[in-house]
């Protein structure tokens, strides 16, 4: 009888879902305390039914995960950053993503006390650090300068403060909070600079199971946002969306 039990337990509502998690230092990193990381826990626990694994890479591998299929969705990401820095390897892709759920804005930060940029032009000649897996030539097209790789933003920062680069292409709200938790003064940018901009979200592998997924996703979020525990989560630094 127990077994009989067992077998008519509804189990083709239970799957396990293989995350590509974009390691971000101090909001999604393999610690249980990185806000990201609190996020999926909290939305893991109020779902049990839904079994998901996620996998922190940096942003080049992680990406690579998602494009070979060895995990169906990758977070943090949106369609429209994705299709922006890989149009080839995603013209076969057919990807969905949850409701937003912050603002990521991609600019230029200058050192401490500098006057920052007031136009891209500004840029020629000079010597910018950003992420490995960032294309600085999409975002900046038709201007020379040379471009220095990093793994973390901390590097980036601490390149900037030794004046071995002029200027950081980085992220809102990631450089301002990596330089507040690693004792660096806050580095100088001009909100007007844009060079990207687009809320974060769950991107998935459109399937059977992803739908349900980020539709259970998207119901958690929306009740996240509305009692403010999203913020509180995601800290001060961070621009929920509507």
């Amino acid at each position: 009888m127990k077994y009989l039990l067992i077998l008519l337990i509804p189990i083709s509502n239970v799957f396990a879902m293989n995350i590509s998690g974009i390691f971000l230092p101090h909001r999604l990193t393999n610690e249980s305390k990185s806000s990201y990381q609190v996020l999926l826990k909290k939305f893991s626990d109020s779902r049990p039914h839904l079994k998901s694994k996620i996998t922190v890479a940096p942003l080049k591998r992680a990406e690579n995960f998602f494009f070979k299929k060895e995990a169906m969705c990758i977070f943090p990401a949106s369609k429209k950053a994705i299709t922006y820095f890989h149009k080839f390897k995603t013209l076969e892709l057919e990807m969905i993503e949850s409701n937003p759920i912050e603002e990521v804005i991609i600019t230029i930060f200058s050192k401490f006390g500098s006057h920052p940029i007031d136009n891209i032009n500004q840029l020629k000649g000079k010597n910018i650090a950003t992420w490995n897996g960032v294309d600085p030539k999409i975002l900046i097209p038709n201007i020379d300068f040379k471009i220095v790789k990093v793994s973390k933003d901390n590097q980036s920062l601490s390149l900037l403060k030794a004046n071995r680069v002029d200027y950081v292409i980085g992220f809102l709200p990631d450089t301002p909070l990596v330089a507040e938790l690693n004792g660096f003064e806050q580095p100088a940018f001009n909100k007007n600079i844009v060079l990207l901009e687009s809320p974060v979200h769950f991107v998935c592998h459109k399937t059977k199971e992803t739908i349900s997924f980020l539709n259970e996703f998207n119901i958690f979020l929306k009740s996240q946002k509305s009692n403010g525990t999203l913020q509180k989560i995601l800290g001060k630094h961070s621009i929920i969306s509507k």
